[in-house]
């Protein structure tokens, strides 16, 4: 099986060290999730971003609610969400699945903050754990710093139309 490795923006050095950071773990599948967040928790720790804290649900489908409760409350710089879902042998892998995916991205194009959707949705047990090794944090401090990017653009994009409005508004006052 492929496995995609990211690799660290350079520009991440230049991020402050200050930010904070929530972690969502679902229990379920704890021994891969386990994986999941301490793998996170150190690589965040080796790039000093030591202000982080990892809540618990006991499945999946409560990590929407947490979510966007936390996300609500400007705490965070960055959410990101641990958790594992394998196929086994029922439908509930599909509705839980589909049903997390859609209310986790409507709470992030609801936000300015960055939300980490990291899932693991594998029909085996051996699939999961052969894709648990991904390290979703490097994920998580890419999007930091693509967002901020997108948001000095866009803020830049507004002032030079705001001055081009302001200019034509005093062109057409120094006519009259």
């Amino acid at each position: 099986m492929a496995v995609h490795k990211a690799q660290l923006h350079e520009d991440v050095a230049h991020l402050n060290p200050d930010i904070r950071i929530w972690i969502v773990v679902s229990e379920f599948n704890r021994d891969l999730v386990g994986q999941q967040r301490d793998m996170t928790l150190s690589f965040l720790k080796e790039k000093w971003f030591n202000d982080v804290d990892v809540f618990y649900v006991p499945w999946a489908f409560e990590i929407p609610a947490i979510v966007s409760q936390v996300v609500q409350s400007w705490l965070y710089s960055v959410v990101i969400t641990l958790w594992c879902v394998i196929q086994w042998e029922t439908p509930h892998f599909d509705y839980i699945c589909d049903s997390l995916s859609v209310w986790l991205m409507n709470i992030s194009t609801q936000i300015d903050i960055p939300l980490v959707f990291w899932v693991l949705t594998c029909d085996t047990y051996e699939q999961a754990a052969a894709r648990v090794n991904e390290n979703y944090a490097i994920y998580a401090l890419n999007y930091l710093v693509q967002r901020g990017k997108a948001t000095q653009h866009i803020d830049k994009r507004i002032a030079s139309f705001q001055d081009q409005a302001m200019n034509m508004m005093w062109d057409m006052v120094s006519e009259v």
